[in-house]
């Protein structure tokens, strides 16, 4: 594994190290009202333990998490990728779009970035880190991470 996918799978690890899982209850997105893309979640204790292929087969899950369970389940999906980046399946595709609101309509923005709400600094900059080692990798993700980085800048303020 190259060097910058190395860097952004140690700062992933670190970042969401200490993230408690939410109840199964708060998993669900507040605005969401299906829940069939998070059903296989509701049996994983802590993101270590999320398979890969449950990764793969739940690409979508991520755009269903309420804030919590996005934050406590991202870093399973960012290290998959990350171990991955030329992968055609469609959960590398869903990780980064996750990052990119700009890429919805402008009435869908809010939605996306409601996920990152519990977003501490160092998970931010591990975002960041992961978005920079998957430009070379993904054609949507260099403006992800400008995107991640204006939003960002914006938030500490």
């Amino acid at each position: 594994m190259p060097a910058d996918l190395d860097a952004a799978v140690a700062r992933v690890e670190a970042a969401f190290a200490g993230v408690s899982r939410p109840t199964n209850a708060d998993l669900l997105h507040p605005d969401c009202a299906d829940d069939m893309d998070i059903e296989h979640l509701y049996a994983v204790t802590d993101w270590r333990a999320l398979a890969g292929e449950e990764v793969i087969g739940g690409y979508a899950a991520l755009a269903f998490l309420s804030a919590a369970g996005f934050r406590h389940f991202v870093p399973a999906y960012l290290l998959w990728v990350l171990a991955d980046p030329e992968s055609g399946e469609a959960v590398v595709d869903s990780t980064v779009w996750a990052f990119h609101a700009e890429m919805y309509p402008e009435s869908l923005r809010p939605f996306v970035r409601s996920k990152w709400a519990l977003l501490d600094p160092a998970q931010r900059d591990a975002v960041a880190v992961f978005l920079e080692a998957m430009t070379p990798h993904h054609a949507d993700a260099g403006a992800a991470l400008a995107a991640w980085r204006a939003w960002d800048s914006e938030a500490q303020t």
